[in-house]
């Protein structure tokens, strides 16, 4: 299996208690049974005896609905890798903590004490609400950090689940398919990706993406936001687009363990330069202004007077602005002026122009 697309079955296995270790070791999977103790791999004593050694402190995080399917992750052992709507285990040498953000469940909670016994079953736990941090626990994780947490994070069970789509055009067409149970892993480098946060809507432009998908995913995103049924305001709807490599925590919260080193070994230290000088790491889209310059004169492709004045105009043309799509000379031979002097005039008089014109 793919790590985090187990299946069902897979995971009522481990009752609750899978428990999954960076480093790709034997170790990191645990079928642990009611001796708990003796249940042990002795690689997973060797690497408790060794962090304790180096002080090493290990972070996992807590997902599930019900002890069926809820598995522990390690993240790095990093304030920034925190979530609102998480729950957490930190180990250290010689402290247990179960840090419980505001949007974790209380089974959630319930589960990650389980998860701190199988870690260290001689060890009590200190559980630690998001904002009652002591000091000690902030040092435990290197030190205070911004973190995923906003107010959608911050509720339990929120009544708009965050959404996944792939966007590709690999087919010939721009096609549009969402991601159930989505992971960091569907993120596809080639394509660009739209996630929906519902406050917020995020397009994610993997670094291979060509240009026609990042043109396409703009109109998409608005199509999206017009025709969303649930009565949001696509107004009052922050669209915000996300390089690959450089997404922010706001962006990252909505995956389970993301991981900040994954995509390095898929894009070179050039690209990712190259791609930052273009444009910042986010950046909030102003639909109109994007829909403005998309719809202006000079980027709008040119047809033949005779092809606008048809009943059928060409596909992808603007009936209602036939004008942009005549080139330089026709337009200034039809309307007696250049496009930016007739821009400047009032609509009635650009409507009684373009009725004389035949391009109405």
């Amino acid at each position: 299996f793919v790590q985090g697309k187990e299946p069902q079955h897979f995971l009522q296995l481990f009752k609750g208690k899978m428990i999954i270790h960076l480093g790709g070791c034997d170790s990191g999977f645990k079928h642990v049974e009611e001796d708990e103790e003796a249940g042990r791999a002795s690689g997973f004593k060797n690497q408790q005896a060794e962090d304790k050694k180096a002080n090493r402190v290990r972070m996992y995080q807590v997902k599930g609905t019900n002890e069926l399917n809820t598995r522990a992750v390690e993240v790095d052992a990093s304030a920034k890798s925190l979530n609102s709507n998480d729950i957490f285990v930190i180990k250290g040498p010689k402290q247990l903590y179960i840090w419980a953000g505001k949007g974790g469940s209380g089974d959630e909670r319930e589960l990650g004490k389980k998860v701190a016994k199988v870690l260290e079953p001689k060890s009590a736990y200190t559980l630690v609400p998001e904002t009652k941090e002591p000091a000690e626990f902030w040092e435990a994780v290197g030190g205070k950090q911004e973190y995923a947490s906003n107010a959608r994070l911050q509720e339990e069970s929120p009544a708009h689940p965050p959404r996944l789509f792939q966007c590709s055009n690999a087919s010939g067409n721009f096609r549009v398919e969402e991601i159930n149970n989505y992971t960091q892993q569907d993120l596809i480098e080639d394509d660009v990706m739209l996630l929906d946060a519902y406050n917020e809507v995020y397009i994610w432009v993997g670094a291979g993406a060509n240009a026609e998908e990042k043109k396409q995913i703009l109109v998409t995103a608005k199509e999206y936001l017009m025709t969303d049924p649930s009565g949001r305001d696509p107004d009052s709807t922050q669209l915000i687009q996300v390089k690959q490599s450089f997404e922010p925590v706001t962006f990252t919260g909505w995956f389970m363990a993301w991981d900040n080193k994954y995509f390095q070994n898929m894009q070179s230290e050039d690209q990712m330069r190259q791609e930052l000088a273009k444009q910042n790491a986010a950046v909030v889209i102003d639909l109109k202004a994007a829909e403005e310059q998309e719809d202006s004169f000079d980027n709008c492709p040119k047809f033949t007077l005779a092809q606008l004045q048809a009943k059928e105009v060409p596909e992808g043309v603007n009936a209602g602005k036939k004008e942009k799509y005549l080139s330089k000379e026709d337009f200034e031979k039809l309307f007696g002026m250049p496009y930016e002097k007739y821009a400047t005039i009032p609509k009635w008089k650009q409507d009684n122009l373009k009725k004389k014109a035949g391009v109405y």
